[in-house]
């Protein structure tokens, strides 16, 4: 009867918490007392409510399954774009969870405890599937390499590929976007998401066939509001750089003609501070990608017409030339 009451009291103590923990990441769900919360390491790794949101105007279809389906977050907004969903997990505690918690929000998804590779290599082909890999290795620690992701993505990109017409995986802002875009070359876009100006996550929406460049969407989300702005830049150096060339992508940015270089100093402020962070060790040839905080960048004044205040930027640079 103790041992009873004792697990009585635990599962309170975790709701109540768990209520208070999702109170601004999941305003909808804190709101609804029929939703149940597993432990807290799950709803600190879940997506947030305007990430999901984001994530449900990206893709649509008859078909979805998520692979990856956690606590549910993500799969339950994006199955309000399609008829038939099917959520996959392996742990059997977070499948209860979330079979419970749809049927609150009257959600029709069917619920498979079930490991993801070998679901993925017995289901039927679907029109989108959803994969958040987890990105720790064996150690638990953090990891950027795709190779360490569970699944591994590298060794079930084939079968991805075939069993779907759309994909959209969700990696962690630290992982290398032209290494991703090696791997997955059937890249259509490239979305680098931030909430309230903090980098939250890189979404890949891969079309099966899609041959041409890829779409970098930079997206600044306050709460259920949406803002973007996008810049490229295209860099050459040579030597120690100590004074870089930069050939602008968007010349409407300025008033420079669209081929002439750009020429900053590093260290003298004639440009965004992110820019002497990420350059200081640059070498020649070096092709980088660089998502930036607007605190690095334009912060909250913007930038004329071009980048609105508080708006996270991308940089695509190519190093050319440098002088001493």
């Amino acid at each position: 009867m103790q041992n009873k009451m004792t697990d009585e009291h635990i599962f309170l103590a975790r709701q109540t918490e768990g209520r208070k923990i999702v109170a601004t990441k999941l305003p909808s769900w804190a709101e609804n007392m029929s939703i149940l919360f597993p432990v807290k390491i799950s709803l600190e790794q879940c997506s947030s409510e305007a990430t999901a949101l984001y994530k449900a105007g990206l893709v649509s279809g008859k078909s979805l399954v998520d692979l990856t389906g956690g606590f549910g977050v993500d799969c339950s907004f994006l199955s309000k774009n399609f008829s038939s969903v099917d959520y996959v997990e392996q742990n059997e505690e977070l499948c209860q969870i979330a079979e419970h918690n749809f049927a609150a929000l009257g959600l029709n998804i069917r619920v498979n405890n079930a490991e993801s590779v070998s679901f993925l290599a017995d289901m039927p082909s679907v029109d989108c599937i959803y994969i958040d890999p987890a990105r720790r290795d064996v150690k638990g620690k953090k990891t950027a390499d795709l190779s360490l992701c569970s699944p591994n993505l590298l060794e079930i990109r084939d079968i991805l590929l075939k069993k779907c017409n759309t994909l959209l995986i969700k990696l962690s802002p630290m992982f290398d976007i032209s290494s991703a875009l090696e791997v997955f070359p059937e890249c259509k876009q490239v979305h680098v998401v931030s909430v309230k100006n903090e980098c939250k996550e890189l979404l890949l929406l891969i079309e099966k066939g899609f041959c041409g460049e890829t779409e970098i969407v930079c997206v600044d989300l306050d709460e259920l509001g949406v803002r973007s702005e996008e810049l490229g830049i295209s860099v050459q150096t040579s030597g120690e750089p100590s004074s870089l060339e930069l050939s602008r992508v968007q010349p409407e940015i300025t008033s420079e003609a669209s081929n002439l270089p750009l020429t900053i100093r590093l260290g003298k402020r004639d440009h965004t501070k992110v820019l002497d962070l990420a350059l200081k060790n640059a070498h020649v040839g070096d092709e980088i990608w660089i998502v930036s905080p607007s605190s690095l960048a334009y912060g909250i004044k913007g930038l004329k017409n071009c980048i609105t205040s508080r708006t996270p930027v991308l940089y695509k640079i190519k190093v050319l030339k440098t002088n001493e």
